[in-house]
């Protein structure tokens, strides 16, 4: 699981720095949340300073009473959940380059990267 910050400088200027990958012992909520947690306990000095919060829209993470956003909000009372729309987008252009051959072809390379990283997080650790 990749972990990415974003935040305004003092002129509003926003930015946006990845973190790290992080492997959750397990899938369901509680192990990501406590994924989640551990690395901002390394960044986050003042909890009200965290105002949001995104993930995909699955019930595990976006769930109101037991995903993700729920077990974060509870320890920052001010983080917001928004949805992640990108996840809708990433699907939709998977489905619309699969009808293609040549389109399949092109997207293939740079799809496999994104499920080498996705699908099995612990070959990054074991180089």
């Amino acid at each position: 699981m990749a972990v990415v910050f974003r935040y305004f400088l003092s002129n509003g200027q926003p930015v946006e720095r990845f973190w790290g990958f992080t492997n959750p012992p397990g899938h369901d909520a509680k192990s990501i949340d406590e994924c989640i947690q551990a690395s901002l306990e390394k960044v986050v000095a003042k909890p009200e300073k965290l105002i949001s919060q995104s993930y995909d829209g699955t019930n595990g993470m976006s769930g109101q009473h037991a995903g993700v956003q729920a077990f974060i909000q509870c320890a920052y009372k001010n983080a917001q959940y928004v949805h992640c729309y990108a996840h809708h987008f990433n699907l939709i252009v998977g489905q619309a380059t699969s009808q293609n051959q040549q389109v399949r072809l092109f997207f293939s390379n740079p799809s496999d990267i994104t499920n080498f990283f996705d699908k099995s997080p612990q070959s990054c650790y074991s180089r």
